[in-house]
């Protein structure tokens, strides 16, 4: 019996992207047998148009919930059709060819495999290859796989573990907006009831431009992180403005204020590994490599002492991610074994990350 595989994502206000994105998947006889796209009843945009036009199957419902029970959701409706589903993000695009995507599907499956992973583009950039690989779930068979509730970037088998392999035969490029569209303003309701009661104080001030982030407000965010800074003497609220603020003008495609927030946030904060980590990151996606490796090295000269509380930040993102992004900067200015001590000794403290154990395949 063969293979049946269906892709499906959520989308809201996805116009922009939405026909690259599928079109992408379709191209020479296509990844998937049929294609689901569900759309939040809140989307003002033609997002549900594009879909059709392009023959996938539109549903709407209202968007609530976290992300991953969102994707659960789409997940069990491709499932009534589907022993594979297919799920990426609506401003992704596959780069290869899905037909050999799919030859690979069906392979795995055959042998057993039940998740499939595939590389990411490490910069998120418009027009970077990939450097090393950054690996994160494509495909899956539901009946024995589900997302953890609320974290929607994990899949786990429904009685145990699973089998789970890295596709080679393409790459997922994720390319952020250049120019932010007039989407609605839908904000958590908690951020802007906060912010409505209290305009004046820098914390409420701060969520609501943590919301235009994750809304892509890219100009909004900008203007409230700059509010944050005027307002906030807070050393661990600054530099999680600065994080962020830097982040908006890179979405923004203004590098310059980017690179200029985060000299500032290293003013302030140099006795602690973030900014220069951030330096580091920037250097990576400006392929400044010898400027990459010279920050990372800078980071791991900061003793490990206490840090400022930044909240979701683990601790071992201080002392494995310097090393992570070493190995990746040595390795694209030409030192192999340079970047191969780094990536073992971000193996040390991660011996298990799969990411980092498949990056081990680029200095062998």
């Amino acid at each position: 019996m063969a293979l049946r595989i269906v892709y499906a994502c959520i989308a809201r206000d996805e116009e922009p992207h939405l026909a690259r994105h599928l079109e992408s998947l379709q191209r020479n006889g296509g990844i998937a047998d049929s294609y689901l796209v569900c759309v939040d009843e809140a989307t003002t945009d033609r997002t549900a148009e594009v879909a059709a036009a392009l023959g996938a199957r539109v549903e709407h419902s209202r968007f609530e919930g976290s992300i991953a029970v969102l994707r659960q959701a789409a997940a069990d409706l491709a499932a009534e059709s589907a022993d594979v589903v297919v799920m990426l993000d609506p401003d992704e695009v596959l780069a290869g060819d899905p037909a050999k995507v799919r030859a690979e599907l069906e392979q795995g499956w055959a042998e057993g495999v039940r998740i499939f992973h595939i590389a990411e583009d490490y910069e998120y950039d418009d027009y970077g290859d990939c450097t090393l690989a950054f690996n994160r779930y494509v495909a899956w068979g539901p009946a024995e796989v589900r997302f953890i509730f609320h974290h929607h970037e994990t899949l786990i088998g429904r009685k145990g573990p699973v089998p789970e392999r890295v596709l080679t035969s393409a790459t997922m490029e994720h390319r952020p907006i250049k120019k932010p569209q007039d989407k609605p303003r839908v904000f958590h309701a908690a951020a802007r009831r906060s912010y409505e009661a209290h305009p004046k104080n820098p914390r409420s001030v701060f969520y609501l431009g943590y919301e235009h982030v994750r809304s892509k407000f890219w100009p909004e965010a900008v203007g409230a992180f700059e509010t944050t800074l005027r307002m906030s003497e807070n050393p661990a609220l600054r530099l999680r403005a600065q994080e962020l603020l830097a982040e908006s003008h890179r979405m923004l495609g203004d590098r310059k204020r980017e690179r200029a927030v985060l000299l500032e946030a290293l003013g302030e904060h140099a006795s602690i590994r973030d900014p220069y980590i951030w330096l580091c990151e920037a250097a990576g996606r400006a392929r400044t490599w010898i400027e990459a490796c010279a920050w990372g090295e800078a980071a791991l000269a900061i003793p490990l002492g206490p840090q400022v509380d930044r909240g979701h930040w683990r601790p071992h993102y201080y002392r494995h991610h310097p090393h992570d992004l070493l190995a990746i900067a040595y390795y694209r200015a030409g030192d192999k074994a340079r970047g191969r001590l780094h990536l073992d000794r971000a193996l040390e403290y991660q011996p298990g990350n799969k990411r980092l154990l498949e990056n081990r395949r680029f200095f062998d």
